[in-house]
């Protein structure tokens, strides 16, 4: 059980300097970072270190109890009148839609609202321990899971019920749910690295894919195994050598300061000597934490950005081979 210290500040975000004096909040997951509540509805008004959370009544009794100290829980009419006050806004330009913002200009005519982008995100990156803990447990009940995966495939289950075994026993493990949707895939269907389970029906002999994770106190984690049922051919022998070369060469050049084009290079580099350079046809991987899918992505066509301490990454090479299988490794490491 997580004991909770309601005196506990939430994290630290810097306004000064910024073109607005509050900023909106609206992503739930960023409104859980900053205020240790998770609510599928809610605003989180943010001015220095004081944060007024604007509920409805459905999460307004649960909110108070695990809320950081310098949260206000706020009956979510009181919302206007608050803004009405502020003379410029921040919000959150990848979360709010066009149609919201123009709602919320006319409601609020004295109010200038300014976007921003990652804004809390880049907070987000560097995890404290807490947050390691919780992914680190999160990570270490997907790897039992994926230890059971070799018992569950019995000739004629489909990839749903695998689907459905895998939740079960995340659920029983401790886990509070999945991360995402499981992806599980059998045979040819390995070749499409989003492939969705389906009636496809397990058979000795198909090679493997699982892609998972479980959520665990609001923090995630990112794996994928292959599984071979039967003797791998030359072939799939060759590209499980250069996918698992690629990820070892990746994750050896983990550290604070490299850059996430050059892990991504690394690994490419790697398999384009196997010659399968041109089969690996997505980033190497991503951040992990409150969201699977976190700054920041580790490709060379992503914006350049270098690693932090203590970030939480994936690292996930993959070769797809079209009309025939594919096979991807991945795991959730921590930067130290």
């Amino acid at each position: 059980m997580t004991v909770v210290d309601a005196k506990c500040p939430g994290p630290k975000i810097k306004l000064k300097g910024k073109k607005f004096s509050a900023m909106l909040v609206t992503k739930p997951s960023n409104i859980h970072y900053l205020t240790r509540v998770s609510a599928s509805h809610g605003v989180l008004i943010l001015a220095g270190n004081r944060r007024k959370l604007f509920l409805d009544g459905r999460y307004l009794a649960e909110a108070g109890k695990t809320a950081y100290g310098n949260v206000e829980i706020l009956d979510q009419k009181k919302m206007p009148e608050a803004i009405k006050k502020i003379k410029k806004l921040g919000f959150e330009g990848e979360d709010v839609s066009v149609a919201r913002l123009g709602r919320m200009k006319r409601k609020y005519k004295n109010t200038k609202f300014i976007q921003t982008i990652n804004e809390i995100e880049n907070y987000r990156r560097v995890k404290n321990p807490d947050e390691l803990r919780k992914i680190l447990h999160a990570c270490s009940i997907t790897r039992k899971i994926l230890k059971r995966i070799p018992g569950l495939l019995k000739t004629g289950r489909t990839e749903i019920e695998i689907v459905f075994e895998i939740i079960r026993l995340a659920l029983a493990l401790g886990a509070d749910g999945m991360a995402f949707d499981p992806i599980v895939a059998f045979g040819e269907n390995t070749a499409h690295p989003h492939h969705h389970p389906g009636q496809r029906k397990f058979k000795k002999g198909d090679l493997v894919q699982i892609d998972m994770g479980v959520r665990y106190q609001g923090y995630l984690s990112d794996f994928s195994r292959v599984y071979f049922t039967g003797k791998p051919s030359p072939e799939q022998k060759k590209v499980y050598l250069a996918v698992s070369e690629a990820k070892k060469k990746a994750e050896s050049k983990v550290r604070p300061g490299i850059s996430n084009r050059r892990l991504d290079q690394a690994a490419r580099e790697v398999l384009k000597s196997y010659g399968f350079g041109k089969d690996f046809t997505h980033a190497l991987g991503h951040g992990v934490g409150l969201d699977i899918h976190e700054m920041p992505s580790l490709s060379n066509k992503a914006p350049l950005v270098r690693l932090k301490k203590n970030e939480v990454i994936t690292i996930e090479p993959g070769v797809y081979l079209e009309g025939k299988w594919g096979i991807r490794v991945e795991d959730t490491i921590i930067v130290r």
